[in-house]
């Protein structure tokens, strides 16, 4: 959809912010129904597709991770620029209905997009037609007494940057709600996760508290 019109100091050098400047601005279509698999977004002039959820454990504090890895490639014949809205409404979700979200006192749980936050934009996420780029989200949740699913949802809000001629500023143009269903942690189809919080305490309990990866 397209947003009210917001203006931002970008850090983005002069080569950058000409290739945004070649972007054509396209409308926020609706998920393809040919999208090749429910674990891939295509938005007209992008295809966004998780590679891999990759979970992990810190069991002195009972905090599960995960940590979403998307591939975004152009499918258009401008490049493209790309943001993530800082304390985005970007959630996952397991099969038993809990939710995981993003920790956002720490930056370093978003890796590779550029963050848009307190009007300015931070990194380039600037992708040449037909190329593609990696971006990481890394949720967490605390588990208590609750099950760890074994397959996951996820929502990512991601807009697209528009460069202001003859500024060192861009606007934002259309946001995209990037939808993904039926995901597994490890890589796509592989289970790499305790399948309830009962079996994480026993195995928990067979040794001394730590924080490692899962399984």
């Amino acid at each position: 959809m397209n947003h009210p019109l917001r203006f931002l100091a970008t850090r983005l050098p002069a080569l950058a912010l000409a290739a945004i400047l070649a972007t054509a601005i396209p409308g926020a279509p609706a998920r393809a129904a040919d999208c090749a698999a429910m674990s891939c977004f295509d938005a007209g002039s992008f295809v966004a597709e998780v590679t891999s959820v990759i979970p992990s454990w810190d069991r002195l504090h009972r905090t599960h991770y995960l940590r979403l890895n998307v591939r975004f490639r152009n499918t258009g014949t401008q490049p493209i620029s790309l943001a993530f809205p800082w304390r985005g409404a970007a959630t996952m979700t397991d099969n038993y209905g809990n939710g995981y979200n993003i920790d956002w006192r720490f930056p370093k749980n978003i890796v590779g997009i550029a963050v848009i936050g307190h009007g300015n934009v931070n990194g380039n996420f600037t992708i040449a037609p037909g190329s593609s780029r990696t971006a990481s989200w890394i949720f967490s949740r605390n588990v208590g007494s609750t099950p760890v699913g074994n397959a996951f949802t996820a929502d990512l809000p991601v807009e697209d940057l528009i460069a202001i001629p003859g500024q060192q500023k861009v606007r934002v143009g259309n946001e995209y709600s990037l939808d993904f269903q039926q995901l597994h942690g490890g890589s796509p189809g592989l289970l790499a996760m305790p399948a309830t919080a009962a079996t994480a305490r026993a195995t928990a309990s067979s040794r001394p508290p730590r924080a490692s990866a899962c399984c």
